[in-house]
């Protein structure tokens, strides 16, 4: 049975799972790669989960270049206790191991893990031996895939569930190669969200091991992944019209931006009243280039993009101020910009969480109606650094208040 959102796992059916990834794996040799699972086998797999599968109480599930294991809380007596200590001491002793391995040409195995726990469905599979699958194990693997190299993630819900209020835990345990008993320390760092699938945007926290309070060379790192910089990216086809989803989106849209050659189409739509924006509309900046800044354009470029620039220009500077007049608490500004211009781009409520960006970049020789374009969609609850990225470039090109273009309101136009 799959875990949903709204359900908690119950003790019949919990699980943690730790998936594992080696990296480099598909890369190796065929003999090295049959070297490395024998030596993991041998050195970590049977001496911490146990010498022979029946015995287990965990399932080890192989994933072509590492492994699943799942400790099942339904297959324990103590449940949550053992499970604690032992995928810590299976960590520990993977983690080890690994910085001690060469994997090839005497470099160290870099592993990713994800780790996460839920509800775990037991079941025997097409070999008759003990199985597992659900939302859990499935989930863990998009969090080790989130991982840098070298990286152990968190899901929130380990977290919570195993993790205190200093975000560690440590257990004292016997690892292999070693005489005495050692403490083993897992501690998490800052929260970060990362887009695991379709959207799909989750809390996970980078983690390090520790033993005997001394982190592992290769596999320490706190920093949040390169993967919670990423942004969901949609592409468009070229000469997508106005009307339809993206003129809904600026009908319910509270702040606009747009920067543009002539924004023509656009303009035409919104003198016809082909396109509404909303009444309480708070922002509405328009970035358009200055006619000096196109003179050095060949002939053919100037034809293509920036014809009749001036009349443009003139003709959104009327629809504005009448637009002003009309919302009188809306923020209207038009820039006039010198510097080269790269690309257009429509923002809409792009400091709100599901805000749209969309980049049309320009390709030289093709008009810009024809250039495609993607939208950068804010998922999840903060805005990721590529994401803002646009932002800053959207301020810098914007200036201040005193660099734009201020159009009069109804009261103001009175006096």
């Amino acid at each position: 049975m799959s875990q949903s959102s709204n359900n908690k796992p119950s003790p019949e059916n919990a699980g943690l799972v730790v998936f594992v990834d080696i990296v480099g794996f598909s890369t190796a040799s065929v003999e090295n790669q049959k070297q490395v699972v024998r030596d993991m086998d041998d050195d970590v797999v049977k001496k911490l989960l146990g010498p022979k599968p029946k015995k287990r109480t965990c399932i080890i599930l192989p994933t072509g270049d590492g492994m699943a294991v799942c400790f099942p809380v339904c297959m324990r007596k103590t449940k949550l206790k053992h499970i604690r200590k032992d995928h810590l001491a299976f960590l520990a002793a993977l983690l080890r191991w690994a910085e001690r391995y060469n994997l090839e040409a005497g470099k160290p195995v870099l592993l990713r893990i994800g780790l996460h726990f839920g509800s775990v469905t037991l079941f025997k599979d097409f070999n008759k031996r003990l199985n597992s699958f659900g939302d859990t194990i499935n989930m863990a693997a998009r969090v080790m895939n989130a991982a840098d190299k070298g990286q152990i993630l968190l899901h929130e819900e380990y977290r919570r569930r195993f993790l205190g209020t200093d975000n560690s835990m440590t257990i004292r345990t016997n690892l292999p190669g070693m005489k005495r008993k050692c403490e083993v320390t897992l501690h998490a760092g800052e929260e970060a969200e990362v887009n695991v699938k379709h959207g799909v945007v989750i809390s996970v926290r980078p983690a390090r091991l520790l033993i005997d309070e001394l982190p592992l060379c290769d596999h320490k790192s706190l920093d949040a992944p390169a993967s919670s910089r990423h942004v969901v990216v949609t592409l468009t086809p070229p000469g997508k019209p106005i009307p339809g989803p993206f003129s809904g989106r600026l009908t319910q849209a509270r702040e606009v931006a747009f920067i543009q050659l002539t924004g023509d189409r656009l303009l035409e739509k919104l003198e016809k009243g082909e396109v509404i924006l909303n009444r309480d509309l708070r922002k509405l900046w328009v970035s358009m280039p200055h006619q000096d800044s196109v003179q050095n354009l060949d002939s053919h470029e100037k034809k293509i993009r920036v014809d009749d620039l001036e009349k443009w220009t003139k003709r959104w500077t009327e629809w504005l101020t009448q637009f002003q007049r009309q919302h009188p608490n809306c923020d209207v500004r038009l820039k006039l910009f010198n510097v080269p211009f790269y690309l257009g781009a429509s923002f809409i409520d792009w400091e709100q969480p599901k805000g749209v960006i969309h980049v049309s970049p320009y390709i030289w020789g093709i008009a810009a109606t024809a250039c495609p374009g993607y939208d950068l969609e804010w998922g999840g609850s903060r805005k990721s650094s590529t994401y803002q990225a646009y932002i800053d470039g959207l301020m810098e090109l914007v200036g201040s208040r005193n660099a734009c273009t201020i159009f009069p309101k109804k009261d103001e136009n009175r006096t």
